[in-house]
């Protein structure tokens, strides 16, 4: 087995180590009587259910294999359902609602290498059980220039795609992933709570006997309105909404701008991260030692790439 995988291998090591102990713990009188403390445990306890399982059955069929001849046909399909099972433990356990955008630029060269990239994040997210929507895309006499996609679901599997990557044939593209901020529909009452309360300003004299003071809070950013100004409590609720919608959708733009401007700022340098030896099948990244399977058909090889950078990087 390539040394490169040997961090995904050792988190199903660890995996299967912890669910051991949690199903201790939960076997215990101690923690099944705390309903809080409880809870949490059996929702780690699903999180790492499968890797944990991945791991024990890969790690029996190496004894099977260990014990067997190399040269039998049973063996070989042995190591190729143990290399299947190597692809489970890279799987996430839980899909997320986190979103990323990826945008994916066409520097020089072939465009082959876009259309390649493309197809990889596609199949890798469907593999994660993702979601992928090409947002934007722009050809150029029929070469693929630039994509922007929205990627959610994936448990950080594209946090540290940002950079620039090459082909064998020296065409390269750049690559930005960020944390996707939604500024469209942004604002949404559904997710506003409104607080009434005595009025202490101008108004008259009905202003303390009745609650026309209105508060609104944007519960996603915590962003709050307060409007007393108006004699009428429908009146202080109309103004507060439309104060609160204006403030979350600034918000929300001006946190896109800043990403933008941040993912701008990391190819200043214009940061070289990945090469695709396309006709080898394997790909180089510099972040990793030595090389792994990169098939143009093949999702998996794509999700062993990123998981490997997930947990080399991001543990």
């Amino acid at each position: 087995m390539d040394g490169i995988f040997q961090n995904i291998i050792d988190s199903g090591a660890k995996a299967l180590t912890r669910y051991r102990e949690l199903t201790e713990m939960l076997a215990a009188p101690e923690y099944s009587a705390d309903r809080e403390v409880y809870s949490a445990l059996i929702r780690e306890s699903r999180a790492i259910e499968k890797r944990a399982a991945a791991y024990r059955e890969w790690a029996e069929i190496g004894d099977l294999i260990a014990a067997s001849d190399p040269a039998a046909p049973e063996t070989k399909a042995l190591a190729k359902e143990r290399e299947e099972l190597l692809f489970k433990m890279a799987l996430p356990s839980e899909k997320t609602t986190e979103k990323r955008k990826l945008t994916v630029k066409l520097r020089g060269g072939n465009a082959a290498i876009t259309e390649f990239y493309v197809k990889a994040v596609s199949g890798a997210v469907k593999l994660l059980d993702g979601d992928v929507d090409i947002v934007e895309s722009r050809r150029e006499k029929g070469k693929l220039i630039f994509v922007r996609m929205s990627v959610s679901g994936a448990s950080g599997f594209f946090d540290y795609e940002s950079g620039i990557h090459y082909g064998d044939d020296s065409s390269s593209m750049e690559v930005r992933s960020q944390p996707y901020v939604e500024t469209s529909g942004a604002f949404d009452e559904k997710n506003v709570a409104i607080q009434l309360f005595h009025s202490d300003g101008a108004g008259g004299q009905n202003v303390n006997k009745v609650e026309t003071a209105v508060r609104a809070i944007d519960l996603p950013t915590g962003i709050t309105v307060v409007c007393r100004d108006e004699r009428s409590q429908l009146r202080n609720k109309q103004r507060a909404l439309a104060a609160l919608k204006e403030r979350v959708e600034t918000y929300y733009s001006e946190t896109a701008a800043r990403l933008d401007a941040a993912a701008e700022k990391t190819f200043r340098n214009g940061a070289k991260i990945r090469t695709y030896f396309f006709e080898k099948g394997v790909v180089k990244d510099l972040r990793l030692p030595g090389e792994l399977p990169c098939r143009p058909d093949s999702a998996a090889d794509f999700v062993k790439l990123l998981s490997a950078l997930k947990l080399a990087i991001g543990g």
